[in-house]
């Protein structure tokens, strides 16, 4: 039995492949050209055949056949043209070739590098005491990721890890943290993870905290991840509307029911008021009831004043913003509302006859938290991974991540 022909063998006859390739040759000749489909509809014409004139113009291994390709593939409507003049395009090229930019600008090369790999961030959402963690993956020059896993906390960077993984390792981390549940991650550009990541070193650098030891030399691969104008919540909501759409009293309450808002204020920040209102119920003078209703609510008063400074009250801006971002994402639209429209409460200017209400309701429902008004989540722990690491801020780390 014979030899199968391979696909194609053949298929131009040597005459008429000899006078392709003359028709070819006149038509580099009058290169170059303004107009690439009607010179080659009219060399198509002399020649009888498109597709075979368009390998003939590949047979030609030059640089203005390559260019007048290039600019007939902008120009052409017919797709089976189309892939002829790319296929063409493909061989000069891998010959060496290179056409004018000017020709490649509109369709590049069809040689095409892989696209460049892309930093990725997750953010996790606050638990009841306000940690939260992060991870930034950066590529690394070669392969893989510099993999940064991280906690976010009120005292900053509470934890701070980098590993070299693979792709597939990056996966891992990341689904194996996701499958704990107080670790619910979402993806964020890297560019915001980016942001919360410097703004908790910030923190631990007004509290007198060191960095970890790992942190200074990922900082210095950060210049590959830009850092965003302004929290990424105002790229998906538009806030000029807000405060005529939403009901900031409803929207409080539902947004003080969430447990990610339980971590606002910090155990250490009641500290004060919670002592003025245990002296308070204690205290050995006769009150009314009244009277101490009345004395309580000078208490949280003054409390919310003096906790709420300016600094504090930009902390809390910021803690409102991440949580809007995260309900935004898991499409939970109102509630991200609410939380940008007490922003923006808290944004204006300080009004002595009418100030923002938020502070003070907040303290209030910490208050009572504290004294088991609601039911106190902190106990309840999540199932932990069959080898696991934890450390000592309760990071749960996976054992295949080395330490």
């Amino acid at each position: 039995m014979g030899k199968k022909k391979k696909k194609g063998q053949d298929k131009v006859p040597a005459d008429l492949r000899t006078h392709l390739d003359r028709i070819a040759a006149e038509l580099a000749g009058r290169l170059p050209t303004d107009e690439p489909a009607a010179l080659f509809e009219d060399a198509a014409d002399s020649a009888g055949y498109r597709a075979e004139l368009i390998d003939a113009l590949a047979r030609l291994h030059s640089k203005p056949a390559l260019d007048f390709l290039y600019q007939l593939v902008a120009a052409l409507t017919d797709k089976s043209l189309i892939k002829s003049a790319r296929r063409a395009i493909y061989r000069l090229e891998q010959k060496g070739l290179r056409a004018d930019e000017r020709f490649r600008a509109g369709s590049g090369s069809i040689i095409k590098p892989p696209p460049p790999r892309q930093a990725i961030g997750y953010l996790g959402e606050y638990d009841e005491s306000g940690m939260r963690i992060g991870i930034l993956a950066l590529p690394a020059p070669s392969s893989g990721y510099h993999a940064a896993l991280f906690m976010d906390a009120y005292e900053g960077l509470a934890d701070f890890y980098v590993w070299p993984l693979s792709g597939g390792e990056l996966r891992r981390l990341i689904k194996e943290m996701s499958d704990q549940s107080q670790y619910g991650l979402l993806e964020v550009r890297p560019g915001h993870v980016r942001l919360v990541l410097a703004e908790a070193a910030t923190r631990s650098q007004r509290l007198g905290r060191a960095w970890p030891e790992e942190y200074p030399d990922f900082l210095t691969r950060l210049h590959t991840v830009p850092l965003p104008e302004r929290p990424a919540i105002y790229d998906y909501l538009d806030e000029d509307d807000l405060a005529d759409r939403i009901d900031l009293k409803t929207g409080i309450s539902d947004l003080l029911s969430n447990p990610m808002t339980y971590g606002l204020i910090y155990p250490d920040e009641l500290a004060t008021c919670l002592t003025k209102l245990e002296e308070l119920n204690d205290s050995l003078l006769i009150l009314s009831e009244s009277q101490k209703n009345d004395r309580r609510e000078v208490i949280l008063d003054q409390a919310a004043l003096d906790l709420f400074g300016e600094e504090r009250r930009a902390r809390l801006k910021r803690q409102l913003e991440e949580i809007a971002l995260w309900m935004w994402l898991s499409d939970r639209a109102e509630l991200a509302e609410a939380a940008v429209a007490v922003v923006l409460d808290l944004d204006r200017e300080s009004d002595p006859v009418k100030p923002s209400a938020f502070p003070r309701i907040l303290l209030s429902t910490a208050v009572e938290r504290h004294h088991g008004v609601e039911p106190d989540l902190a106990d309840q722990e999540a199932e932990p991974l069959r080898t696991e690491t934890r450390t000592d801020s309760g990071l749960i780390i996976p054992d295949f991540v080395k330490m």
